[in-house]
């Protein structure tokens, strides 16, 4: 590990709609000797005598500090690039010679050790090489911040357990686990802890009686490939077609479902870690359900949505629950049900919900905004679902499915619009056998018929947490911030006040979160707008509110480090909030209307190295 200053001329490139900033002849931060290979799926490969890579690596410090630009032809493998020894990612662009097209992939950058990064083609959808055995009803899922896993289902090869595979998408390697799960289970629930991923509940392939156990995967050391526990979990009841979440204490909260009775109004709480289960001090459901969509919200609270009844009918009302699952926190909303739906998480809070209608209907309303608060606001509606399934994507824009084209939700319009060059080809229309593994990544099983059953994918985005927030925002558009709810006078942008907030409505920085940084915010002279720092347990800091009142002013900086938070209001002294966060969780960045409306013009957001 050395020192390194290097001189080199200042670069912004556009990449996937964000600008990314290598700065010239400062000191830099210091750097560190890492070996980089770049991987490219065979089906959609590259030329590597020709193909070359252009590499932005992000953490908690800003171009200034003297962030690396680099390149490498990929014949290069496992070139040594000199990295801040702070990167925490790393994005790849490749070019090809005359080839119109590029390929862009991103990887979270392990502490130590080389670092590979695999990289999808532009525009298209592509498949990864390895075979998967053949089924059908699996479940597939993220695990950690590089694998997929595959999981379950009715093998159509032979009358065993069907094989487990994992795939990692930092080298595109698809590997069948030794042991994998040891019961037949169709269509579980897979969802993550810190150390590996339970496995719960789903049907017999066979019989299709609900399920009673759970089986836990565990990491290897270091985050490195495991493999399941092979003593299962006995769950309070058997359970199929049911939701599960991971709650913010890293258990899993399984959800309604079909019992052995039909629908199930229960909830249980899992620790794979401890391998407990428990219905005492959780609430249960107001409206039994199979099938639900559940989701964690920005709030940690927890929203249950969707389903079908004993009847096989819709279940039209949404449920909230606190954040450990122990109490309903609003009451039950109707909301228009049909068979084809989905629901989605919005970053800055509450969700967003599509669905198809049962029957050809006039001005049917298909797209609604479920706002933090519990309000229900309509979309603009779109037509021709076929299928629908939602996923998360950079920007506060989720990406739809609609069964034959992609669509982005731009959520300042409260629409949906075609994703320019986007391929032709999605998940089949099955929620299990798709997932976002990122915000920019989505992933779904798909039988080749002939040529067998394989992982697709396809890149749209590579913004994350640890992206370079560079120049000012707000000055001539709300880009890269997303509203809590639909657009209108709650929140609005104009051009000439900026962002504009009602009270309590909000306003997130998307995407980017944040160990040590400083904010400043700019509006007019009068109302103190609302800076609030908020991390993943929904724990807040509100500057300008409760919980750091100001004067009034028209400038106001924040600043975050470790457990502290404090203020200024237009250059006079530094004040320490009241209110302190964990010291060590990230934060996501906020502006919130306050107790009258206020706007914003400028926000200027500089990252810091921790303590």
């Amino acid at each position: 590990m050395r020192v390194r200053f290097p001189c080199q001329a200042a670069l912004r490139r556009a990449f996937f709609g964000l600008i990314f900033a290598a700065s010239g002849c400062e000191p830099s931060a210091e750097v560190i000797d890492r070996p980089v290979t770049v991987h490219v799926p065979r089906a959609c490969a590259v030329d590597p005598k020709q193909a070359y890579s252009l590499f932005y690596a992000g953490g908690d410090f800003d171009p200034s500090a003297g962030t690396p630009f680099q390149g490498v032809f990929l014949r290069d493998k496992g070139a040594t690039l000199s990295l801040p020894a702070s990167t925490r990612s790393l994005i790849a662009d490749v070019s090809q010679g005359s080839d119109v097209r590029s390929w862009r992939g991103i990887s979270i950058v392990p502490g130590a050790g080389p670092v590979d990064v695999l990289v999808w083609p532009q525009d298209e959808a592509c498949r990864l090489s390895a075979d998967v055995e053949r089924r059908q009803s699996s479940t597939i899922a993220a695990i950690d911040d590089r694998r997929v896993i595959v999981v379950g289902g009715r093998s159509l090869e032979s009358t065993s357990v069907p094989r487990t595979y994992v795939a990692d998408l930092t080298t595109g390697d698809v590997t069948a686990l030794e042991l994998g799960v040891a019961s037949r289970r169709s269509q579980p629930t897979i969802t993550r802890f810190a150390q590996g991923a339970l496995v719960a509940g789903g049907s017999d392939p066979d019989s299709g009686a609900p399920l009673d156990t759970a089986e836990v995967y565990k990491s290897g050391p270091d985050g490195t490939l495991g493999d399941f526990d092979q003593t299962p979990i006995r769950l309070t009841e058997p359970r199929s077609l049911h939701g599960a979440v991971t709650l913010l204490s890293g258990r899993t909260l399984l959800v309604g479902g079909e019992g052995t009775r039909g629908a199930l109004s229960s909830m249980e709480i899992v620790d794979p870690v401890a391998r407990t289960r428990r219905t005492q001090g959780v609430a249960g459901l107001q409206y039994p359900r199979k099938a639900p969509t559940v989701l964690r919200l920005a709030s940690g609270e927890i929203l249950v949505a969707g389903g079908i009844d004993n009847q096989g009918k819709p279940v039209p009302y949404l449920e909230w629950f606190s954040a450990d699952a122990s109490t309903s926190t609003k009451r039950p909303r109707e909301l228009v049900a049909t068979t084809r739906r989905d629901f989605v998480a919005l970053p800055a809070g509450g969700a967003l919900a599509v669905m198809a209608p049962d029957l050809d209907t006039k001005d049917f309303r298909s797209v609604w905004v479920i706002t933090g608060d519990g309000a229900l606001e309509p979309g603009v509606p779109v037509a021709g679902l076929s299928d629908v399934q939602l996923f998360p994507g950079p920007e506060g824009a989720p990406l739809l499915w609609t069964g034959t084209r992609w669509l982005r939700y731009e959520p300042w319009f409260g629409a949906f619009s075609a994703v320019a060059d986007a391929p032709p080809v999605g998940p089949p229309g099955n929620l299990t056998t798709a997932v976002a593994p990122d915000t920019g990544l989505v992933m779904w099983l798909r039988d080749d018929t002939d040529q067998g059953m394989h992982l697709w994918g396809y890149r749209h985005g590579v913004r994350n947490a640890f992206q370079t927030v560079s120049g000012s925002l707000l000055l001539d558009s709300p880009r890269f911030f997303a509203p809590d709810r639909g657009p209108g006078e709650s929140a609005r942008y104009d051009d000439r006040l900026g962002l504009v907030l009602a009270p309590g409505a909000s306003a997130l920085l998307t995407d980017v979160t944040f160990a040590r940084v400083v904010v400043d915010v700019e509006g007019p002279i009068g109302a103190v707008p609302w800076v609030v720092l908020r991390q993943e347990s929904g724990v807040e800091v509100a500057v300008g509110g409760p919980d750091c009142p100001l004067l009034a002013g028209s400038r106001v900086r924040v600043e975050r480090a470790r457990e502290t938070v404090s203020a200024s209001v237009d250059g006079g002294p530094t004040s320490v909030c009241g209110k302190s966060l964990d010291a060590t969780g990230r934060v996501s960045l906020l502006r919130r209307g306050g107790a009258v409306p206020s706007s914003t013009k400028r926000v200027d957001v500089a990252r810091r190295l921790g303590d």
